[in-house]
């Protein structure tokens, strides 16, 4: 963990060091990431799971709903399990952090499935599914559920957004079994 007293982003980016990010209440535990980029608004970030020790993923958060946050640039035993394991984050610069709808397009582009959150409004739920439209102030979702079956569209409010990730190893894997589904059916 950081001793000094300011850091700055760039080097966070540069160094590739895992930063801890507290979003209470938003979210009761702790994202761990590797910072891929950094604006006024919005922070995109390599999901790193503390319990499974794997990168899992990418996630993009309003950097005003960060309480606090570490960075572990010296020795840690995070350091040390990112070391031996020699994972190293991958960065993505085809997602556009500028807005929540260039977060959605671009990353929709890249990956078969997003999850939102809007956590302001209820933080036990995220939801699931392919981006269907983009308007000004609202996107709909054609949502998918926990047993890979399509459930419907619904539309969000780009000012309820919290988070949205993408790419993690949950969505990916509902991804495979509906392209599986699929290939089956034809």
């Amino acid at each position: 963990m950081s001793k000094r007293k300011s850091l700055d982003i760039n080097e966070i980016v540069k160094q590739k060091w895992l930063v801890e990010f507290n979003r209470k209440p938003l979210d009761k535990d702790s994202l761990f990431g590797f910072v891929l980029a950094c604006n006024d608004e919005f922070t995109l970030v390599q999901k790193f799971d503390d319990g499974l020790f794997v990168l899992d993923g990418y996630c993009v958060f309003r950097n005003d709903e960060i309480k606090r946050f570490k960075v572990y640039d010296e020795d840690s035993f995070l350091n040390e399990v990112i070391k031996l394991k020699k994972l190293k984050p991958k960065h993505i610069p085809q997602v556009s952090i500028e807005s929540w709808a260039d977060i959605l397009q671009t990353s929709t582009q890249l990956f078969p499935l997003l999850v939102v959150e809007r956590e302001r409004i209820d933080n036990k739920i995220c939801y699931i599914g392919k981006l269907e439209q983009l308007k000004k102030k609202s996107f709909s979702l054609q949502a998918i559920d926990t047993d890979a079956c399509w459930i419907g569209s619904f539309r969000y409010k780009f000012k309820d957004l919290t988070k949205v990730s993408f790419g993690g190893h949950y969505e990916n894997t509902l991804a495979l079994v509906v392209e599986n589904r699929e290939k089956l059916k034809s």
